[in-house]
């Protein structure tokens, strides 16, 4: 409720939970290190991670987010009708990369 109060909060919320799916595409191949989240995304959804659609916005529009969040390079503007979406699309490509993680032996 204080984000609605603190710009600044709304917008860390945001890039937690872009940087929280970044984080579950990347449990999925420990072993690669600084490839670029576009080529994992790409790897998930081949391998069935992702779905097509997951994976197409992720790709297009959760990659660019992510990057602006973190890594802007001026000033930024960011409504507060879009934070419902990005919080709730990024709840729901988390969920769907851990339901396809299979247990480790």
């Amino acid at each position: 409720m204080q984000s609605w109060f603190q710009y600044d909060l709304l917008v860390q919320a945001c890039l937690v939970s872009l940087q929280a799916v970044e984080a579950a595409v990347r449990q999925h191949y420990p072993d690669k290190g600084k490839v670029p989240l576009k080529k994992l995304v790409n790897r998930a959804e081949d391998d069935g991670h992702l779905t097509p659609a997951g994976a197409d916005l992720l790709r297009e529009v959760g990659v660019r987010l992510r990057n602006d969040l973190s890594h802007p390079t001026g000033q930024q503007r960011y409504t507060l009708g879009m934070v419902i979406p990005i919080l709730r699309t990024s709840h729901r490509l988390v969920s769907e990369l851990y339901r396809s993680r299979t247990p480790a032996p």
